[in-house]
């Protein structure tokens, strides 16, 4: 902007006489109106010392207003034109930046000056007068055209981000797909040698009590054969003698009579034994052969079977968010509650009725729970059956997974946070003391975030490092003013950018990023006494009122969206909820007298 601009832009100015000029930088021309005509009816003395302020101010313009750059609003030519910087048709700009001062003030056209130092329209005068120390005055124009590109670029970063986080998903996915199908073939194949080595154990005890039966019979016709054999060795043997009897009979020449008839009787007695014994061996003695013959339900297996197992790929439900989907996917926010139930987290070592305090979904679908009144942890699977239970020295408030193997559990009374580990059973990992009572806890950039003194006259939201250092603490707004009174659980959203904190005490659920700046405030007029709260797989904060007996759904901007429970659906003081990762489960814990005991479960179908 030239000095002329500057002279122009100090003097008094109108915004319906405002354009562009041909190089496409910001003009005002000068147009009285009344309410300058007014102000120029001054005095001598305080016109002298007004045109001594106006000089003063035109050289603090010249010096420190930045040269406008109009090559931002000239795109590359080898890039597309994303971001419309100003448009071609400057009635329709000039329209714009008119609505957008109308939503800013009663009366736009009395300002000719925006101070970004304190956040001020105002006029030449009282720019000269009570506004020329600060750094910040622009013409009200400039500041228009500057908050509406703001908004659009925050709206495309907005885009952006969601983007990468799509993309983040989607990565994550694939490589779980990869791990699950990796691990499903292991499975698998383990399953299917097992198979064949029971099939082959079995066969081989079938082979076994064949083979014995095999050797039994054999071992029967060898000792038959055997005996036999023995039997009629003796036979021939005692034939033999007689034969060699009669022999030497034949030979003698004296008392041949006597001895021959003596033998002779003899040998015919023998003769009749031998021949019946002869009979008998021949009617008992056959002759064996061996033939096996196979079971025919073996040979039909055998003769049957061309392969022994078939695989094939079955589609599965896709766990991504409707990601720029041409399908009629419902978002979680118009979702319907479907499959409500109540299930059993009840311990037999459990001394008193539960009060799950804090919950949180984990992988698989186990579940961690903080039960206040039996002063433990519980880990659920995803039957709901509670497998594992560790007795802390004082009851625990809240639990935030760390990650896969880890879950950070506080312990307010004690004011220590425990690290937990859930591979299979709940173990300690470590602990520290944050030296505060800590309340509500989330883990997000490899820090945790724990509510603080809730109780106390001024509670604080602080940050620790993993190893329990004490990194920043929250506890006022700019203005000095506390900014909680009863902060009570803490959550982050999907893309670890944002942190959102319940205050029972003011009935307000308090946005802040991670530097600790306030994005917004939510309040409704049917949430009170907001204590636990979650986020699902689409951005949408969920949020207990225990009071209120509801659990209301917002989006991360704080757009009320709807309530997804009351008091009709049988909620009464619900205190914690978490979604299952990437999942349409979510479960929530309410302080009903008849159901201490159980926890809900439902799904967004």
């Amino acid at each position: 902007m030239d000095e002329n601009n500057v002279d122009q832009s100090i003097s008094l100015m109108s915004l319906e006489s405002s354009g562009y000029t041909s190089d496409g930088s910001l003009a005002m021309t000068p147009v009285k109106s009344e309410s300058r005509s007014q102000n120029s009816s001054v005095n001598g003395r305080n016109s002298k010392a007004e045109d001594m302020n106006v000089s003063y101010l035109k050289s603090q313009m010249l010096s420190k207003r930045p040269a406008e750059d109009n090559s931002a609003s000239k795109p590359d030519g080898n890039e597309g034109h994303l971001i419309p910087i100003r448009s071609d048709n400057k009635e329709n700009d000039k329209a714009l930046i008119l609505i957008e001062l109308r939503t800013q003030m009663e009366n736009p056209f009395e300002v000719d000056y925006y101070c970004t130092d304190h956040q001020l329209h105002l006029s030449a005068k009282d720019c000269v007068m009570n506004h020329r120390s600060c750094n910040g005055v622009i013409p009200v124009l400039e500041w228009a055209k500057r908050n509406r590109e703001t908004r659009e670029l925050t709206k495309l970063e907005r885009a952006m981000t969601q983007y990468a986080y799509f993309g983040s998903l989607m990565s994550a996915d694939r490589i779980e797909q990869r791990d699950a199908l990796d691990m499903r073939k292991t499975l698998l194949l383990e399953q299917f040698n097992q198979y064949q080595e029971d099939t082959i154990t079995h066969l081989l005890t079938l082979q076994a009590i064949f083979v014995k039966k095999f050797d039994d019979i054999h071992e029967t016709n060898i000792q038959g054969l055997i005996s036999l054999s023995k039997r009629t060795s003796s036979f021939c043997k005692e034939a033999l003698d007689v034969i060699n009897k009669i022999k030497s009979l034949l030979k003698q020449v004296k008392d041949r009579n006597y001895e021959f008839t003596k033998t002779k009787r003899e040998v015919q007695l023998k003769s009749l034994v031998y021949e019946e014994i002869l009979r008998k061996y021949f009617l008992t003695v056959k002759r064996l052969d061996y033939v096996v013959t196979y079971d025919p339900a073996y040979e039909a297996i055998t003769k049957n079977v061309k392969k022994l197992a078939y695989i094939k790929e079955v589609p599965q439900p896709s766990k991504l968010p409707s990601f720029l989907s041409q399908s009629k996917e419902v978002r979680y926010a118009k979702r319907q509650v479907k499959d409500l139930d109540r299930v059993f987290c009840k311990h037999p070592d459990d001394e008193s009725n539960c009060c799950i305090s804090g919950c949180c979904y984990l992988a698989d679908g186990k579940i961690v729970l903080a039960d206040w009144n039996n002063r433990c942890v519980k880990l659920l699977d995803k039957f709901f059956n509670v497998v594992s239970r560790l007795v802390l020295p004082q009851s625990p408030w809240n639990v935030a997974k760390i990650d896969d193997e880890k879950v950070a559990v506080t312990v307010p009374g004690e004011k220590s946070v425990y690290v937990l580990t859930y591979i299979k059973n709940l173990k300690t990992f470590g602990s520290f003391e944050t030296r505060c009572e800590c309340w509500g806890i989330t883990f997000v950039e490899h820090k945790f975030v724990i509510t603080c003194d809730p109780l106390s006259e001024i509670p604080s939201l602080k940050f620790f490092s993993l190893d329990g250092n004490e990194i920043k603490s929250i506890k006022n707004e700019k203005k000095g003013t506390p900014l909680f009174k009863c902060p009570s659980h803490v959550i982050t959203n999907t893309i670890h950018t944002l942190i959102f904190v319940s205050d029972c005490g003011t009935n307000l659920v308090t946005c802040l990023n991670l530097e600790g700046k306030v994005k917004f405030q939510f309040r409704h007029e049917k949430l009170d006494y907001p204590t636990g709260m979650t986020t699902d797989c689409q951005a949408n904060v969920y949020i207990c009122g225990k009071n209120s007996h509801n659990i209301h759904v917002i989006t991360e901007e704080g757009v009320f969206l709807r309530i997804l429970l009351s008091e009709n659906d049988g909620l009464h003081g619900p205190r914690s909820i978490s979604f299952e990762t990437n999942g349409e489960n979510f479960i929530a814990s309410d302080l009903s007298s008849d159901h201490c005991d159980k926890i809900i479960h439902a799904k967004l179908l």
